[in-house]
């Protein structure tokens, strides 16, 4: 933590933050793709379990986490840099469930978050995020002088 960026952003958490980013915005598509493919089989008549709904919000919620762990990488927030982890562990997680299903266009995705979990594990990216802001001034409070009721 002792590391001096003079305000500049290292590298590893600015290509994070820049894929993250693209991650989300691809979660968002995909998922309205899907929302309006299912409402299509929908309306012709196939029969669409409620859970394939649920999932599909349960995936805007997680474009919403990348989103955020995106802004917060950028900015400098450790926060931000759990949240990624998060995002990008789910999306091993799903990517690899995607794969064994057959859909093998989920390895551009698994390696995608396999790269940011690289990226926001490297130490400049570590020190960047949890980089101590300067310490805030101590006002001790004092209470007024009462006059003594002798003087």
């Amino acid at each position: 933590m002792s590391a001096n960026f003079n305000g500049v952003r290292p590298s590893s958490a600015t290509a994070a933050g820049v894929i993250l980013w693209i991650l989300a915005g691809l979660k968002v598509l995909v998922t309205l793709l899907t929302f309006s493919a299912l409402g299509d089989a929908s309306s012709r008549g196939a029969d669409v379990p409620g859970w394939l709904y649920l999932l599909l919000v349960a995936d805007l919620g997680l474009a919403a986490l990348a989103a955020y762990a995106a802004s917060g990488v950028l900015g400098g927030k450790d926060s931000g840099r759990v949240a990624a982890m998060v995002v990008a562990w789910s999306g091993i997680v799903i990517g690899i469930l995607t794969v064994v299903s057959g859909n093998l266009f989920a390895v551009i995705g698994i390696g995608l978050s396999a790269l940011v979990l690289n990226l926001v594990n490297k130490q400049e990216t570590k020190d960047w995020c949890v980089r101590l802001s300067p310490p805030t001034p101590v006002v001790e409070h004092r209470p007024a002088l009462r006059k003594s009721p002798q003087q």
